[in-house]
């Protein structure tokens, strides 16, 4: 048996990587140091849920969710992150991308920026600032911290009591169902009610990413629809059953399910596999 030399080191480790350089799609910068423009982006009914902002000099644009704005608003931001995306491949300036989506979207959408809204800060720290400190819940914005006087100026929004709503959490059961990809039959996330605690929500899949966040805006809707019209959970799932479109996926004929609670749905949507088969 031959030994090894313990000082011999292998040339391919010494050797300098390869790297091969592929195409990707083009993409605003996520961020920059210069003045930005901003607009708020509400729901239907009016709570915003975050600011979509652009920079030309620096080509950069992006989405500053709400903190406060709790999942919904997080999960809201994977719209208008493609949105920009796509503006980007087209060649728009993220000033023109920015007006191109105020005029995409209206108040029948599950999320869209507020006509004439747009305000301008010094650069992009100062907004992640407002979204952080801002008390806004209804009706656009009102923040009792605001950045600077300047910033006070610009915030006179009215506050207004906002509709009723599911609770987002139970340990109590709760029956949940499967939605897919319209196309691909990938597993996009999971509708999920339970009548004890009047809770219901939507739990995106982790595995699908982007696409389970931006279609979780649409779930969101039917189901503050269906309690502003008082329905109970239950019944707003079996609706879902019945019609079972949404945007880019739809619900799972036979996937009603029982489960402990909605921390084991939500588990499940952090694991669940990609594709139905």
């Amino acid at each position: 048996m031959t030994e090894l030399d313990p000082l011999h080191v292998p040339p391919r480790i010494t050797e300098p990587l390869r790297w091969e350089e592929v195409d990707s799609p083009p993409r605003y910068a996520g961020t920059t140091d210069k003045p930005v423009q901003y607009a708020p982006v509400v729901d239907r009914s009016g709570v915003v849920l975050g600011y979509v902002w652009a920079n030309d000099e620096d080509d950069a644009a992006g989405w500053q969710y709400r903190r406060a704005g709790g999942d919904e608003a997080f999960n809201m931001g994977a719209l208008w992150a493609t949105e920009f995306h796509e503006a980007k491949e087209q060649g728009l300036t993220p000033s023109a991308a920015l007006a191109k989506m105020t005029r995409a979207y209206g108040p029948e959408d599950p999320s869209h920026i507020v006509p004439e809204s747009v305000r301008h800060a010094p650069n992009l720290q100062a907004l992640k600032e407002l979204a952080a400190e801002s008390t806004e819940k209804r009706g656009l914005m009102s923040s009792e911290r605001p950045i600077n006087p300047r910033f006070a100026e610009d915030m006179h929004f009215n506050f207004v009591s906002g509709p009723p709503r599911y609770r987002s959490h139970t340990d109590k059961p709760v029956r949940y169902v499967t939605v897919v990809d319209k196309v691909s039959g990938a597993v996009l996330g999971y509708v999920w009610a339970g009548d004890e605690d009047d809770a219901a929500a939507w739990a995106p899949s982790q595995a699908a990413g982007a696409r389970a966040l931006a279609d979780g805006g649409h779930w969101h809707a039917r189901l503050q629809e269906a309690k502003e019209r008082g329905l109970s959970p239950s019944v707003a799932l079996s609706e879902m059953l019945s019609a079972p479109e949404g945007n880019r996926g739809r619900v799972l004929p036979g996937s009603l399910a029982v489960a402990p609670n909605a921390a084991t749905v939500k588990a499940l949507a952090a694991g669940d596999q990609p594709t139905v088969g």
